[in-house]
């Protein structure tokens, strides 16, 4: 097999792959109309983009993309996700942050009454800072913002 196969090949099973999560994956599309509001007390990360504590929106568009916003809509994100699973439904919704010393990054959005929530890949960023840091979880409680 040559090269230029290869490529196609893999091209073909991410396509692939991509597909079956936007078609079997349920609970993103019911969460997908939801959007959490959370009062964060920390500087944090999303990707390699920093923001202020304070009250943000984080709403689930289109099965895989997180969007995070300020209250006031002036400073947004999105980032690509992928779906996280779990044994039981989520009984609350909240945001998961991994701390390396005093810098945070959005890691998980977990909404209520779902076995499934959607997980951050991590950020040249964040791996840098895990170089150099213990990785501790830091949960911060979210409401549902209709």
């Amino acid at each position: 097999m040559n090269y230029k196969s290869v490529r196609i090949l893999a091209l073909a099973v991410a396509v692939t792959v991509v597909t079956l999560i936007c078609v079997a994956n349920p609970a993103a599309v019911q969460a997908e109309s939801r959007e959490l509001k959370a009062n964060i007390p920390f500087d944090f990360h999303v990707g390699a983009r920093s923001f202020p504590a304070g009250t943000y929106t984080v709403r689930l568009m289109a099965n895989s993309v997180i969007q995070v916003r300020d209250e006031a809509r002036k400073v947004w994100m999105t980032e690509m996700s992928l779906p996280i699973w779990s044994d039981d439904r989520n009984p609350n919704s909240r945001l998961v942050f991994n701390r390396y010393g005093n810098d945070q990054f959005l890691t998980q959005v977990l909404w209520p009454g779902y076995n499934q929530g959607q997980g951050l890949t991590k950020s040249s960023l964040e791996r840098e800072a895990a170089t150099n840091s213990i990785e501790t979880r830091r949960t911060v409680a979210a409401s549902t913002a209709q």
